[in-house]
């Protein structure tokens, strides 16, 4: 019985001493962690285009000259993606004192009229901005808006083509083009490429042309021949024509 209290007694003091320890290498890493050393410094962000850094910044909350280590990544992420224009954060710590932001955006896709204001979406109709000037993104029209709230879809007269539409800047912006303004009614495209230059044709044919870089060797003989008025008309299998204004 003796010899069992002893053994009772070491295990508890050998418990005790791991404890011990660990608490001791914490404290140590706490300390090392929270040295002037591993304060931030630098804070350098990339890839925003329409959010400031400033914007960045203030939803970061990274504290200068303090712990590096009390910059969470995960956290810093989640802050910055609740601004609308945020669709995906990076951040990543450089020691001993440089935390780096990577931005991806959500890109304005269509652009609304509503009244005087301008509402931006992106390509699923998400309202990313209500402005009060036009923005350099391409105009969908045809259609009336009858709800736009930041953060939520766009409501309008005919949301189906206007999917349509956000579809065909988004495959055409994909394929290096860019479309002033886009129309479709009964799945005809009415697609500026400049204020006199259209692009006329069935919605399917029109996007089989962008996919295949058909309309873009096309648009771009026109441009190296300085014609920028007249109608490209896209038919079946990829075949392109075009009619000058007359």
């Amino acid at each position: 019985m003796a010899n069992e209290r002893k053994k009772k007694k070491r295990r508890k003091k050998h418990y005790f001493l791991k404890f011990l320890i660990l608490v001791i290498v914490a404290g140590a890493a706490f300390g090392v962690a929270h040295l002037h050393y591993f304060d931030v410094t630098e804070i350098s962000i990339s890839g925003n285009h329409d959010i400031t850094d400033q914007e960045v910044l203030d939803l970061a909350k990274i504290k200068m000259k303090k712990s590096i280590f009390d910059a969470h990544p995960f956290l810093i992420e989640r802050q910055i993606e609740k601004n609308m224009f945020v669709e995906n954060a990076k951040v990543k710590r450089k020691l001993p004192g440089r935390v780096v932001i990577k931005i991806k955006e959500r890109t304005g896709m269509g652009q609304f009229i509503k009244g005087k204001e301008y509402v931006i979406t992106d390509r699923d109709g998400k309202v990313l901005s209500i402005r009060k000037k036009e923005s350099k993104v391409a105009f969908v029209q045809g259609v009336t808006v009858k709800e736009a709230e930041k953060g939520s879809t766009i409501k309008t007269s005919n949301d189906k083509a206007v999917a349509l539409m956000l579809n065909l800047i988004d495959v055409n912006e994909k394929n290096d083009l860019f479309f002033k303004s886009v129309y479709i009614k009964g799945g005809i495209v009415n697609a500026h490429v400049y204020d006199r230059l259209v692009v006329n044709g069935r919605y399917s044919n029109v996007v089989s042309c962008i996919k295949a870089g058909i309309l873009k060797s096309v648009v771009y003989d026109l441009y190296q021949k300085g014609t920028e008025e007249g109608t490209i008309n896209v038919s079946t299998d990829n075949y392109c024509f075009f009619t000058p204004k007359k």
